[in-house]
């Protein structure tokens, strides 16, 4: 059971995984969700929508088909718990009892409990009676949540239909060619961004062009990872686009970047936050000063960096990511987003793998995580050096 972002989230990745396919069709009933994937960047780029909204019936005609359900529902089917039976051994989970309160059906159930002195085990042997009268609850609260969706409904153009309840099909493919000739007709005006080449020892030993390290050999550079919290103490995670030359389309952290010779790696990210995701960060804090890592891909290429970590907070919710770096995002929370890539229920990159399981050590809470000093930092990230042209670490391969 999982808040409305993070099953987006999730839905996305499944999305991802099955990128392959010749078609793809979703429904879904959730007006939460539905509202959460028509705000997102994800599903307005590269997917056409086709909508179809079924318009409720009158009330006498919900309240029948809704209490068949629910006795259906109460029935144990196929050796499937029933309705009660699962309410039941979710609520000795304390920690997802404010979610239970928060579901239809569940929220109904637990409030007749309460009502009437019981505990929630007891609802499992309600007489006849108060088992009528909790089924025709819980269909009264389905018909007023079937009220809120047809008044909340995504404001999408939509072919008119009649019946009851409503249904969405999504079906679209993502035209890769024409955003990949988008991206290389802005990059052709773009001077080549240049990264710091570092040695075994976080030296800085030159400079080289980012578009030409990324290789078999790809040399060890500087770089650093950011894990942006909102007010809520919600973590942003991004997906990267699918025209990034490493690990293109894979969840990650909210954003990385290089420093340019001579930056100091707090501008950085200042500067890389308003590049990639068109917001403004601040209380930026290093956390994790030693990180580094060296990571393949299937087909070969490379990733070599030393990578310090820094928190950074974020005060509007509103993200305008540039789409030729990432391709969706979404504010979850820290906890779940823990759990989810430790029990390897989301794939994320493999710098951001290896980064949570160092975090997590940190604490449970993001904002009480130590201000790492900077003297820990590796020495390319503590001094202003040159911009002196490739080197011979980045023409041979050294420094891997």
């Amino acid at each position: 059971m999982i808040e409305t972002e993070a099953a987006h989230l999730q839905l996305i990745s499944e999305v991802e995984d099955r990128k392959s396919s010749p078609g793809l069709i979703l429904e879904g009933g959730s007006i939460s969700l539905l509202n959460c994937m028509a705000n997102s960047s994800y599903w307005n780029a590269g997917f056409r929508w086709q909508v179809s909204r079924l318009r409720l019936t009158t009330p006498d005609v919900f309240l029948s088909r809704a209490s068949r359900r629910v006795t259906e529902m109460f029935a144990i089917r196929d050796e499937r718990p029933s309705l009660l039976e699962e309410l039941a051994d979710l609520w000795n989970q304390n920690a997802v009892r404010p979610i239970l309160e928060d579901i239809a059906g569940y929220r109904c159930a637990i409030r007749f409990a309460k009502e009437h002195n019981i505990a929630i085990s007891e609802l499992l042997h309600l007489d006849p009676l108060r088992q009528q009268a909790l089924i025709a609850a819980i269909a009264d609260e389905y018909l007023e949540y079937a009220r809120w969706q047809e008044r909340d409904f995504p404001d999408w153009r939509e072919d008119d239909c009649s019946s009851g309840g409503f249904t969405l099909a999504a079906c679209g493919e993502v035209n890769l060619v024409n955003q990949r000739r988008c991206v290389m007709n802005i990059a052709m005006d773009v001077p080549s961004e240049m990264v710091i080449l570092c040695n075994v020892h976080g030296e800085a030993i030159g400079t080289a062009p980012k578009s030409e390290i990324h290789h078999a050999q790809t040399p060890l550079h500087l770089a650093f990872s950011v894990y942006i919290f909102n007010a809520e103490n919600k973590l942003l995670v991004t997906r990267r686009a699918l025209d990034k030359i490493t690990w293109p389309g894979v969840l990650t952290n909210s954003c990385c970047g290089h420093p340019r010779p001579g930056e100091p790696l707090t501008e950085a990210v200042e500067r890389r936050a308003r590049e990639e995701l068109g917001i403004d960060v601040d209380g930026i804090r290093l956390v994790l000063p030693e990180f580094s890592y060296c990571a393949t891909m299937e087909n070969g290429i490379t990733e070599h960096e030393l990578c310090p970590v820094f928190t950074a907070r974020c005060q509007t919710l509103s993200v305008t990511p540039d789409l030729s770096e990432v391709s969706a995002w979404e504010w979850v929370d820290w906890q779940w987003f823990l759990g989810s890539v430790q029990g390897g229920r989301l794939t994320v990159s493999p710098w951001c793998r290896a980064q949570v399981e160092l975090l997590e050590a940190l604490g449970a809470d993001p904002s009480q995580w130590s201000t790492a000093d900077d003297l820990r930092l590796p020495e390319a990230a503590r001094v202003s050096i040159q911009e002196v042209g490739p080197t011979a670490a980045h023409c041979t391969g050294m420094g891997t």
